[in-house]
């Protein structure tokens, strides 16, 4: 046993003083220490068993020792007897003896005194030094009889104490056995009987030692006060032993029912069986805490206010606990994603925008079958329904959790979602809780008069505040969120590249709990503070407001970085493939163009985006909270940011797509200069549709896209938007004209080439003798290769483009053809090259080209010439019929003039002749 103290470090070696407490047969044992160190670990059942065996040991050895002192005592008094005997006729004897030595007067040895060195051989000396030596060791031998005599007379003393008072040398073994049977009512009402009869006989033992002393006093029995003080000595250190063994199991007994009762999940309330069942088991252990309390303690502890305290500390460990593990379990899930997923470095913040896209495409066929449905009808309600149904249908298809974004940027949105549903749900649940048998016991009884409980609870609720508002902030303080912000600043709370599909669903959700947990609190703080006559609970109410107005800024400053920062990227989603609106074209659009199908997901991303927004901003939930923690209208501030953004989406879905644009256009244009030679036609005319589409998809943003969703923000937003004069639709305008006008400039090259080629041809022969010898009057080879490319141009882009534009690309183009032969009219009549200038046989011939170009088009009911062009033709023919005049007077021999009949018929023919070339027109 030593050696395990000493291995346990409670003894520092084997002479240690403190072994004596731990040794059975010491005077110091401890029982206490011994029971608590030694026997720590031991059963209740192995413990009562050695006191069993204990105490049948202690009775037999006390039956030994009394049969040894009996057994021995009478020999040891008979001895005893004899000697005295003997010692007493020796003293007499010597007595006689003396007297004859000092009335003689021959020898007296009294009087012969040896000196310092004379050493005394007398009889007389020698005998009373055998009698002494005799009396030492009679003594010596008589002690252990006398000390056992004395031990039995204490130990008969200490059994009879013992048998009289039996309660109380039993009780420890009762009260373990109690607890071994769970038999705890018994154990109480031991306990309790033991508290009385410990009263009772500590009032009787000191009336009886009292009375006892002072009659010894009176007879000044110094030796019978001595033995009393021993014995009751003795009595006391055994009576409290007993005592300090039922105290320290009772004690043990406390504290257990102490942790169970702290451990316990128990909120006041009896609307429900199994709640009144909760609150029973819950009075009872109070009940029981109570029942255990001694009356020697210094501080008797409230069970109630002590489980209160426990209660919130335990919410408070919770809270530590969950947020040291949602920040390394996000932590680490940003490191992975940064890891993991490869984007390209120019795209800082790139996101995986298409799944945008993939949503539009697995619902088209459901869209159009839902427009095609009401598109019969005419009348405003089936418009109203059809809208609503759209609305409805874009909501389901882009709000559904299926494909938002890639699966690693799911799971970390999770981890952030998980932390939110444990604020909403645990938390608000335990604290819940808290409050209600704060509540309950503070009427009962003021159980917080100190206002400790009280403080600690608003310390909780402004530490989780504190926890909230710095993990939805943004990563750099100085950026101005309205114009310059980015998903990359606020990555406190944002995974690594996620999408605006996933960061508005997911943010939503987080919004509407968060709104929730405020509200919750703040009523918890608010009736706390009024219950307890708090002085600060309006400024607890003022930093959860402002709390609450922080978090949700922040949140929908998320949500529009990264709603803006795809819409920068929306030129990743444009692959040219085409859609024609027929619902446009049963709703009144007669333009017949054809739409990349962006257009259609710029037009359903941005209404789900307004749509999210609406509800981030516009609290839906109950807001009947009297201390009005969320506010239910958002700010100015809020709703300018979401008008800002609002416009900055638009125009940089603008810019986007002008970016694809351009990064086709640059493609197409690599190597293929065409400053002074021809492209290839077929490939040029092929290539030209992406800006065709191009151009179309602005002429409908801006006729039909834009408008329509700039009505549902100002709808949603109660705004007017719709009714101002924005500065996108004129950049709009601009980038259509700019691709329109790249359009016509490739065109007008091609056109002015061949035009310039004929005009330019140094090949040219040199009329002379009579016209009609000659040559035949017929068109010329270019004209037909310009009316040809005007066929490409309405085989090819004609069915992918709005009429009016198409209108304005032909009208164009003949502007062209009319202004460029103009100038090389009057170019060729300038110069003094004889064999540059056109004879009037070649001012005929341009004449009747002229014409021919003309009379195509005017047999069209769409490609007429237009207003302008006309102006331009009949200048052209007066030019022509000038320089005719003119020239026909330097070649009067060989001149010959055509008649006007002449002129129509040979026209005629060639337009008859060509009737089936061009009858596309």
């Amino acid at each position: 046993m030593l050696k395990d103290l000493q291995r346990k470090q409670i003894i520092k070696s084997t002479n240690d003083p403190e072994v004596n407490n731990y040794i059975i047969s010491s005077q110091r044992f401890n029982s206490l220490k011994f029971l608590t160190n030694v026997h720590s670990d031991s059963s209740i059942e192995e413990l009562s068993r050695s006191l069993s065996y204990l105490e049948n040991t202690i009775r037999g050895q006390t039956n030994e020792l009394i049969g040894a002192i009996d057994s021995n005592f009478i020999n040891f008094i008979n001895c005893k007897g004899a000697i005295d005997d003997i010692l007493e006729e020796f003293k007499h004897s010597k007595t006689k003896i003396q007297q004859d030595y000092e009335s003689s007067r021959v020898f007296n040895p009294q009087q012969r005194q040896p000196t310092r060195n004379t050493k005394d051989d007398s009889l007389s000396s020698e005998l009373e030094e055998a009698i002494k030596n005799l009396n030492y060791t009679t003594s010596r031998m008589i002690q252990p009889v006398i000390e056992n005599k004395n031990k039995e007379h204490k130990l008969t003393k200490l059994i009879d104490f013992i048998k009289g008072n039996q309660f109380f040398f039993d009780l420890p073994s009762v009260l373990i056995n109690h607890l071994s049977n769970h038999n705890h009512d018994q154990f109480i009402t031991d306990y309790n009987k033991f508290l009385q009869e410990k009263q009772s006989f500590i009032m009787a033992r000191n009336t009886s030692y009292k009375g006892e002393l002072s009659r010894l006093t009176n007879e000044n029995d110094d030796a019978g006060i001595k033995q009393l003080n021993q014995e009751t000595d003795m009595i006391t250190t055994a009576i409290n032993k007993v005592f300090s063994e039922v105290d320290n199991i009772t004690q043990q007994y406390r504290k257990k029912t102490y942790t169970e009762l702290l451990s316990l999940d128990h909120e006041v309330t009896d609307h429900t069986r199994h709640m009144k069942v909760g609150n029973d088991k819950f009075l009872a252990l109070v009940e029981t805490i109570h029942s255990l309390e001694s009356e020697t303690d210094s501080t008797k502890e409230n069970p109630v206010y002590e489980f209160l305290l426990a209660q919130l500390s335990n919410i408070d460990k919770e809270l530590d606990h969950q947020i040291a593990k949602f920040d390394s379990k996000f932590r680490m899930m940003q490191m992975k994603l940064l890891d993991s997923i490869t984007i390209d470095p120019s795209r800082k913040d790139g996101s995986h925008i298409r799944y945008i896209a993939d949503k539009y495409y697995t619902a088209k066929s459901g869209i159009v079958a839902s427009k095609q449905s009401t598109a019969t009808k005419h009348n405003s309600q089936s418009n109203l329904n059809n809208n609503e149904n759209e609305i409805k249908f874009i909501m389901d298809i882009f709000n559904n959790t299926d494909n938002l974004d890639l699966s690693l940027v799911n799971e970390t949105w999770l981890v952030l979602n998980n932390f939110i549903a444990y604020l909403d749900d645990l938390f608000l649940k335990n604290l819940s809780k808290f409050v209600n048998n704060y509540k309950h016991y503070y009427k009962l009884n003021n159980i917080d008069a100190q206002g400790k409980i009280r403080n600690n609870f608003i310390n909780l609720i402004n530490k989780v505040s504190l926890v909230l508002v710095t993990l939805f902030e943004n990563d750099n303080g100085e950026v101005d969120a309205q114009l310059e912000s980015s998903p990359s600043n606020y990555k406190l709370f944002l995974p690594h590249y996620t999408n605006s599909l996933s960061s508005i669903y997911y943010i939503t959700n987080i919004n509407s709990k968060l709104n929730k947990f405020f509200t919750k609190i703040g009523d918890f703080s608010g009736l706390i503070g009024n219950l307890s006559k708090y002085n600060d609970t309006s400024k607890v109410i003022k930093t959860l407001k402002n709390a609450s107005l922080k978090v949700n800024q922040k949140l929908i400053e998320a949500v529009c970085a990264t709603w803006i920062n795809d819409c920068s990227q929306f030129y990743e989603l444009q692959d040219w493939k085409t859609e024609s609106d027929d619902i446009d074209v049963k709703n009144g659009n007669e333009d017949g163009a054809i739409y990349t199908s962006m257009m259609y997901i710029i037009e359903y991303y941005q209404t789900f985006i307004l749509m999210k927004l609406g509800q981030l901003i516009f609290l839906k939930e109950d807001t009947s909270s009297e201390f009005r923690i969320v506010q239910a209208y958002p700010s100015k501030r809020t709703l300018m940011s979401i008008e800002i953004q609002f416009m900055r989406s638009l125009n940089i879905l603008v810019d986007s797509i002008m970016k694809k644009y351009n990064i086709e256009r640059n493609l197409i244009e690599n190597g293929n200069d065409i400053n002074g030679k021809k492209p290839n036609e077929g490939s040029r005319i092929l290539n030209e549709a992406f800006k065709v589409l191009t151009m179309n998809d602005l002429e409908k943003l801006s006729r039909i896209t834009y408008p329509k969703i700039i009505k549902k923000y100002d709808e949603i937003f109660q705004n007017s938007l719709q009714h101002q004069k924005l500065k996108l639709f004129a950049d709009i305008d601009k980038a259509h004209i700019t691709i329109f006008d790249d359009i016509i400039t490739r065109e007008k090259t091609l056109i002015s080439y061949e035009i310039n080629s004929y005009f330019q041809n140094p090949n040219r022969p040199s009329k002379t003798g009579h016209p009609q010898q000659q040559q035949e009057l017929h068109i010329d080879g270019f004209i037909f290769l310009i009316l040809i490319h005007f066929v490409k141009l309405i085989k090819k882009v004609k069915p992918i483009t709005g009429l009016n534009v198409f209108l304005s690309i032909i009208n164009e183009l003949q502007s062209t053809v009319l202004k460029s032969i103009l100038e090389n009219l009057r170019i060729t009549s300038t110069t003094t090259t004889t064999n540059s200038k056109l004879n009037s046989f070649e001012l005929i011939k341009l004449k009747l080209d002229v014409n021919f170009f003309f009379k195509i088009f005017d047999k069209s009911q769409k490609l007429r010439f237009n207003d302008s062009n006309f102006k331009v033709l009949e200048i052209l023919i007066n030019s022509i019929d000038e320089k005719y005049n003119e020239q026909q007077q330097d070649d009067h021999k060989d001149a010959y003039l055509y008649t006007d009949k002449e002129f129509r018929s040979i026209l005629n023919e060639n337009l008859r002749t060509s009737e089936h070339e061009f009858d596309c027109f």
